[in-house]
């Protein structure tokens, strides 16, 4: 009907026809830019609630080894009781093992980069045409410094924190992966 098309004038019909699809397809093309524009704002949205998953994630972990090194001098402090009566302490060595103790279960930098990483994260999610390249990129930084704290943290509670925090990384690579 007139209504819907406009039949103008002068034209064959085969310029008409022409005309009628490219309009139609300029019409589909527009359509799928701004669901695929939609789609982008929603996997960002979604992106930056993950990084902030993994940051309160980061908190709770800085918090649970700020007493490390006092948890395991007591362990320690435990174990030397169970050893057989008459066995001296020397307690310039047992405080030389906690000290070691506490330098190779230290995470302080690796929660340092892990910040910083997220930050870039959330910056990269909020500039206008995001690389997907670089969230891979940083989503793999992400996922090394958790690897880095999961090696070093002697804690299970920690433990079970890296595994969330390894979940949710996870699932920022598989949105990463529909960025263009």
């Amino acid at each position: 009907s007139r209504e819907v098309v406009d039949f103008s004038e002068g034209l064959t019909d085969s310029e008409l026809e022409r005309e009628l699809l490219l309009d139609g397809a300029r019409a589909a093309i527009e359509a799928l830019k701004g669901m695929r524009a939609a789609e982008g704002r929603r996997l960002g949205e979604d992106m930056l609630a993950r990084l902030e998953r993994l940051r309160a994630i980061r908190t709770e972990i800085a918090v649970r080894v700020e007493g490390a090194a006092e948890r395991a001098r007591e362990r320690l402090i435990e174990r030397l009781k169970k050893l057989p009566l008459g066995v001296e302490v020397d307690q310039s060595r047992l405080a030389a093992e906690v000290a070691l103790i506490a330098e190779r279960s230290d995470v302080s930098e690796e929660l340092t980069r892990l910040g910083i990483h997220l930050d870039e994260f959330s910056q990269l999610l909020r500039r206008p045409g995001s690389e997907g390249k670089k969230g891979d990129f940083l989503s793999q930084e992400l996922l090394r410094e958790v690897n880095t704290i999961s090696s070093k943290a002697q804690d299970a509670a920690v433990q079970h924190l890296v595994v969330d925090a390894k979940a949710e990384i996870e699932k920022i690579r598989e949105q990463i992966q529909n960025i263009e």
